[in-house]
């Protein structure tokens, strides 16, 4: 009786396991990979499930390597580029058309519109227009005008058409950009163009070799555009291969692109824009990214199918469409199937919250993304939705608060702009009153000047040396040449003075780093190392010392060690004393200003620069051109220490591994 009773209680909850087991294997079919979206601090998080995985369409189409696909209306077109055709599938009938020309070979983009179908085939150097029942209305060759160029490459592999019917055609090995025709096949030029990104060698080469010696040395050409799209506002949208940060880019009327740098991928392989304005990406493995129409990642999902066959998951993905309805197809041309993928009502939500903007209801647009927020946890992008209705509605400081939580520099500064303005605006009587008052007491302190310099001289008498060497690094800056003349023959400055002014420069150089104004400052506490900064400041520093002291020995330079290390010291007294002003100014400037600190920075720098280079030529006997060799020289020895430095490190572990594997064998021999 008691093995009965074991076995009659074990049944229920073996059949609840099994019917548990049953619900979560048909959940996990709706849901192959998981959707992520970027946090606050712009670190990947995962989120509620965008899409959902449909069924798998076209499976037994016999789609050969088909490279494009284009929804229009009930129809989904389909580049069979290895069958030489197009596939049209009726979403409503599930019924399956073709269309054919004798010349189109492999039609390898499309666009479709209502007046034709529009197919970009390199293997027969043409685009093809073609009516809906698969007549021959216009082909479109290579542009017979000489601003084409007669050696400039077209072989149209991707193509879109605005209202107007102009052709932008994207051609393989075409650099100048994507390629404008106008209805009639006309050239009408470039548009788009991709930045040249150079390498730290290349940069140097820019030093070396002139213009002239470039050209024949080197070819330097831009990345070719790889796939476009339209939106319903015939702006062009593009993606690159190869690139990160601007693969996708949204054109405007000149061409030049409006996204700033993005979270994106280096193989996209496809794009198209949603009717809601989304922006949809998909790459050769098989991610999909979601955008808004500014450019903010909305959602990532998707990837590559590699132990097993799932929906949802590719071999290699090739064409990505959407349509009214907000559902996804992509292309896998391995398999040449179909895969469809349905919103969730978190994604219907997020699209809804961003269509109550576009459309100007802020307030709704606001309650949306609030409960977004709610729903997605710390999300960068609710957080920048509702910073964005703020600043719409001008509640500027809640809107900077949100921004400053999304780290959206730029919707920050925008909000800065504004509440300084109306500060200003609160203010400028008290200021007023505060410049007269600061007027008064410096006419009062000038005519005071002579009394207080001749006090200072007074106290000189009872300084101690080491404030009297602190103190005196004040004269470096109007009288910089008897100042380094007193270090070197007067025994002016000390080990002691020096390490405080080095102290007090690393403490100036982690407030610079730490301390800035959010617009402009990328490092805090929690997201770098202060051991990181503190090495970056002293490692240079004090090897900069000791190689310049090396050097300056070996080319018979008079300075004595101590004289090189006051001379480093008292250079950067413009450092200490004026970089934390900049540092101050920054949390009162926006991006607008950024000349300003970038101006003060540059003039600080200089003239700590200039204060080394007096500083070397007074203590060595050097001629100006002498101190700059022996600077090059300096620079060239530091490089030398820090790689000898490396390869010593890098044996070191070497030998740290064989020592151990060594002992660890003689340990295992001698228990044996």
């Amino acid at each position: 009786m008691p093995f009965f009773y074991k076995r009659k209680g074990r049944l229920p909850a073996l059949i609840a396991i099994l019917i548990l087991g049953l619900c979560m294997r048909v959940g996990a079919s709706n849901s192959t990979a998981y959707t992520y979206t970027l946090s606050a601090e712009g670190e990947w998080i995962r989120t509620q499930d965008a899409y959902l995985v449909g069924s798998i369409l076209l499976r037994d189409a016999g789609l050969n390597k088909p490279e494009d696909i284009f929804v229009f209306g009930n129809n989904i077109y389909i580049a069979d580029t290895g069958n030489g055709r197009i596939v049209v599938f009726d979403r409503e009938t599930n019924g399956l058309s073709e269309i054919r020309h004798e010349g189109m070979q492999s039609p390898y983009g499309i666009y479709v519109n209502s007046e034709a179908v529009y197919a970009a085939d390199p293997v027969a150097v043409k685009i093809f227009k073609l009516s809906h029942s698969g007549e021959l209305l216009q082909e479109f060759g290579r542009p017979k005008e000489a601003t084409f160029g007669s050696k400039t490459s077209f072989k149209p592999k991707k193509v879109t058409v605005t209202d107007d019917g102009t052709l932008f055609v994207v051609s393989e090995g075409s650099y100048d950009g994507i390629i404008q025709l106008s209805s009639t096949g006309q050239f009408l030029g470039y548009f788009g163009y991709n930045n040249i990104r150079l390498s730290l060698l290349e940069q140097v080469q820019d030093l070396i070799f002139t213009e002239e010696q470039k050209q024949k040395l080197f070819r330097r050409v831009p990345k070719t555009f790889y796939n476009l799209a339209a939106d319903g506002q015939n702006m062009i949208y593009s993606i690159t291969k190869g690139v990160e940060g601007d693969a996708v880019k949204k054109h405007n009327i000149a061409g030049y692109n409006m996204f700033d740098y993005m979270a994106d991928e280096a193989n996209f392989e496809d794009i198209t824009i949603g009717s809601e304005g989304q922006v949809l990406a998909v790459t050769e493995t098989g991610l999909i990214y979601e955008y808004s129409n500014d450019g903010d990642l909305l959602f990532s999902f998707g990837g590559r199918a590699i132990s097993s066959e799932r929906n949802g998951l590719f071999t290699v993905a090739s064409g990505i469409a959407v349509d009214g309805q907000g559902c996804i197809y992509v292309l896998d041309k391995e398999q040449g199937i179909l895969h469809f993928f349905y919103p969730t009502a978190f994604a219907l939500k997020t699209h809804q919250a961003i269509l109550l903007y576009n459309q100007g209801k802020y307030h709704e647009s606001l309650s949306v993304w609030q409960d977004l927020l709610r729903q997605s946890g710390n999300s960068r992008l609710a957080h920048n939705g509702i910073a964005k209705c703020y600043t719409q509605m001008q509640e500027y400081e809640l809107a900077a608060e949100h921004f400053r939580i999304a780290e959206n520099r730029k919707g920050y500064s925008d909000c800065f702009w504004e509440l300084r303005n109306q500060w200003l605006g609160r203010n400028i009587p008290y200021l007023g009153a505060a410049a007269i008052l600061v007027f008064i007491v410096l006419s009062l302190l000038q005519r005071k000047q002579r009394k207080v310099f001749s006090l200072t001289a007074n106290l000189k008498t009872w300084q101690p040396k080491p404030v009297a060497d602190l103190l005196i690094g004040f004269r470096f800056l109007k009288h910089p040449f008897d100042s380094y003349y007193s270090v070197r023959h007067e025994g002016a400055g000390n080990y002691l003075s020096s390490t405080i002014l080095f102290l007090l420069a690393y403490l100036v150089f982690m407030f610079q780093s730490l301390g800035s104004g959010f617009i402009f400052n990328f490092h805090t506490v929690n997201n770098t190392s202060v051991a990181f900064l503190s090495m970056l400041f002293l490692i240079p520093l004090f090897l900069g010392i000791i190689c310049n002291f090396m050097v300056t020995e070996i080319i018979d330079g008079e300075g004595r060690f101590r004289d090189v290390y006051n001379t480093f010291a008292y250079a950067l007294i413009p450092f200490i004393l004026f970089s934390p002003v900049v540092t101050v100014i920054s949390h009162v400037v926006t991006y607008n200003e950024t000349f300003l600190l970038e101006f003060g920075l540059g003039i600080i720098y200089i003239w700590c620069f200039v204060l080394l280079v007096i500083g070397l030529r007074e203590i060595n006997g050097y001629e100006y051109g002498q101190v700059l060799w022996s600077l090059i020289l300096t620079v060239f020895l530091m490089c030398i220490v820090i790689l000898v430095v490396s390869m010593i490190g890098m044996f070191w572990e070497q030998i740290g591994d064989l020592v151990y594997t060594i002992a660890k064998e003689v340990g295992y021999r001698v228990g044996g």
